[in-house]
């Protein structure tokens, strides 16, 4: 059976460029997107926002229209994962889980090298991974693109 988890892809808006806000899980030092499993009477959008708020202190708007759906293998767990697309207007001081877990900003280039790997956030892309990402197709203008 694929357990469904949703989670955010944090977009800090800069000068310029976005940088991309990570969190570190809680058992190992591994950047990762906030996400969890999705909240009783609450959308999938909005289990997002709140893992986000939860994991790394954030507040901002999450797009649902934009996203990408991946599966996800976790040991002999299968994960279908959907990351929305969240613009960060706040970076808390403290958060729930501050003091289990570390926040950073880095580059949306950084960001694809310490995490999952190359896809874009758009639309409803999907793609199928273990331990990372297999390259999608070419994103549609506009996309984020994160990874190499």
């Amino acid at each position: 059976m694929t357990e469904k988890r949703y989670g955010v892809l944090c977009r800090l808006p800069g000068k310029g460029k976005d940088q991309i806000v990570l969190v570190t899980r809680q058992s190992r030092k591994e950047w990762i997107h906030p996400k969890g499993h999705r909240i009783p009477g609450m959308s999938g959008p909005a289990s997002a926002r709140r893992e986000a708020y939860e994991e790394g202190g954030l507040k901002g708007r999450v797009f649902a229209h934009r996203k990408v759906v991946v599966l996800c293998g976790q040991g002999s767990k299968k994960i279908l994962l959907t990351l929305y697309d969240m613009r960060v207007d706040k970076l808390l001081k403290r958060w729930p889980e501050s003091r289990k877990r570390e926040r950073i900003v880095v580059s949306v280039a950084k960001a694809g090298r310490m995490s999952y790997g190359r896809f874009w956030v758009m639309g409803s892309e999907k793609a199928a991974y273990r331990g990372g990402c297999q390259s999608l197709p070419e994103p549609p203008e506009g996309a984020i693109r994160l990874g190499r």
